[in-house]
C-alpha cells in the first residue's frame, strides 16, 4: 500500500511507504486470552496472558505497545523496560502460527507506570516547647504533582518518632531542658520519601520553668489591632512572651499587650507564657481568640430609604 495527498488543485504529491499486509489466513489462530499488566516500577510493565484454546499451531506471540509491535516472544508473558515513569500504555497481543498467520489482537489492557519522583520536602519547619515534657512541631506542605502527599516522617535526633497525614506533631515524654534536633519528610503515594525539612532544634521548658499566666482576655479594638491583659501567676514572672499564631510577637513586663497593624475581619489566635529572671520559659497559657472587625471602607453603605414613583 501506498498514500498520497491532492491539495486544492488537484496537485499530487509524493507518496507514502510502501507497506505490506498479509489478510489473515482462513486458518489463523485465535487470540490470546487473561492478558494483563502490571507496573512493577517506573520504567517497567509485566505482561502475561494465556494461550488461545486451539494453541496447536501457535509458535510465538506478537506484543504490541500503543499500536507498535515491541517484541515476538514464544513464552506468555513478556517484562516491557524502558519506559516513561508515571505514564499510561495500552498493550494487546496476538497468536502467531508457524505459516507466521497472525490472529486478531487480544483485549487491550492500559496501565500506567508507577511514580519515580519522589515528593518535595516540606517547608518552614519549626518547634516549640510547651511544656518540660512536650514540644510542638509545624511545617508546611510538601508537593508530589503525580501521586500526591500521603503522610509525613517525623524524625527526632535522626529516629523515626511518627507518621502523620498533619501538619503538625505534638512530642511527648520527653526529658526537661533537654534540647532535640528534629526534620521532617514527606512520603508519596506511592511510597516514595522525599528529602527532609530541618533540621530545628528545640529545648523543653526547665523544671524550673515559672507558672503560666492566667486569665488571658483578648479583645479587637478597631479593625488593625487587638489589646490582650492577663494575670500574673503566684510565683510572678519578670516578663512574659506574647504568642500569636503560634509564633512569639513580643516581650513585655507588664500584665498588658497591644498587638497592632493586624488585618480587618481577621482571627487571631493568642497565648502568653512567663518569663524568670534567669531567661528561663515556662509553658504557654491557653490560647484565645480575637476577631479584628471590618475597615469602614469594607462596610457597603445602607441602602436608599423612601423609593417612590412621580408621575409627571
Amino acid at each position: 500500500y501506498e498514500v498520497s495527498a491532492v491539495n486544492g488543485q488537484s496537485l499530487e504529491g509524493a507518496a507514502a511507504g510502501p507497506v505490506q499486509v498479509r489478510t489473515l489466513s482462513d486458518e489463523a489462530p485465535d487470540p490470546p486470552t487473561g492478558l494483563s499488566a502490571t507496573a512493577i516500577d517506573p520504567n517497567t510493565v509485566d505482561l502475561m496472558w494465556n494461550p488461545p484454546a486451539d494453541d496447536g499451531d501457535v509458535v510465538s506471540y506478537r506484543v504490541y505497545r500503543n499500536g507498535s509491535r515491541v517484541t515476538t516472544t514464544s513464552e506468555t508473558s513478556y517484562r516491557d523496560t524502558g519506559l516513561e515513569s508515571y505514564t499510561p500504555y495500552e498493550y494487546w497481543v496476538t497468536s502467531v502460527d508457524g505459516d507466521e498467520d497472525e490472529s486478531a489482537p487480544s483485549s487491550a489492557v492500559t496501565v500506567r507506570t508507577l511514580d519515580g519522583t519522589p515528593p518535595t520536602k516540606p517547608g518552614t519547619l519549626t518547634g516549640s516547647a510547651i511544656s518540660q515534657t512536650q514540644i510542638s512541631l509545624t511545617w508546611t506542605a510538601a508537593s508530589d504533582s503525580e501521586t500526591g502527599i500521603d503522610e509525613y516522617v517525623v524524625y527526632r535526633d535522626g529516629d523515626e518518632i511518627s507518621r502523620t497525614a498533619a501538619l503538625s506533631y505534638e512530642d511527648s515524654g520527653l526529658e526537661s531542658d533537654q534540647l532535640y534536633d528534629y526534620e521532617v519528610s514527606a512520603v508519596n503515594g506511592q511510597s516514595l520519601e522525599g528529602a527532609a525539612a530541618g533540621p530545628v532544634q528545640v529545648r523543653t521548658l526547665s523544671d524550673e520553668a515559672p507558672d503560666p499566666p492566667t486569665g488571658l482576655s483578648a479583645t479587637a479594638i478597631d479593625p488593625n489591632t487587638v489589646d490582650l491583659t492577663w494575670v500574673a501567676p503566684d510565683g510572678g514572672a519578670s516578663s512574659y512572651n506574647v504568642f500569636r499564631d503560634g509564633e512569639i510577637i513580643g516581650s513585655v513586663m507588664a500584665t498588658a499587650f497591644v498587638d497592632t497593624g493586624l488585618q480587618p475581619a481577621t482571627t487571631y489566635r493568642y497565648a502568653v507564657a512567663s518569663v524568670d529572671a534567669d531567661g528561663i520559659q515556662g509553658a504557654r497559657s491557653g490560647e484565645v481568640s480575637a476577631t479584628t472587625p471590618p475597615s469602614e471602607d469594607l462596610v457597603p453603605p445602607a441602602p436608599p430609604t423612601g423609593l417612590r414613583v412621580v408621575n409627571p
